[in-house]
């Protein structure tokens, strides 16, 4: 099973490079920072594109989902080194492979 493909959030990616470009401090990583405390994302793909309804009836809550996310390299994603698509393909192999930690625990 794969989730389903879905349009990339371009305007999390560009808040995200704002928000990089406008801090001041070169010692912090702005993009992890904006990549947790923000989690644009997650609810991106957990509300907005429905994935929620797909991944309860598997046992996978909004904490779980969370957490598969930590797993995963948004932070490529949001410096361009990586695809949406590569993301993705990650995301739903986190979840649905076969020694998947997630589905039904």
């Amino acid at each position: 099973m794969n989730l389903p493909e879905v349009p990339e959030p371009v305007w999390i990616k560009n808040h995200a490079k704002s928000f990089r470009e406008d801090s001041s401090d070169s010692n912090m990583d702005f993009d992890v920072l904006y990549a947790w405390i923000g989690e644009s994302l997650p609810k991106y793909l957990w509300t907005e594109c429905k994935w929620k309804e797909i991944l309860k009836p598997k046992g996978i809550n909004w904490q779980k989902f969370q957490k598969i996310m930590s797993k995963a390299n948004i932070i490529n994603w949001l410096r361009d080194k990586q695809s949406w698509d590569s993301l993705l393909k990650e995301i739903n192999r986190l979840i649905f492979s076969p020694d998947s930690y997630w589905v039904g625990k």
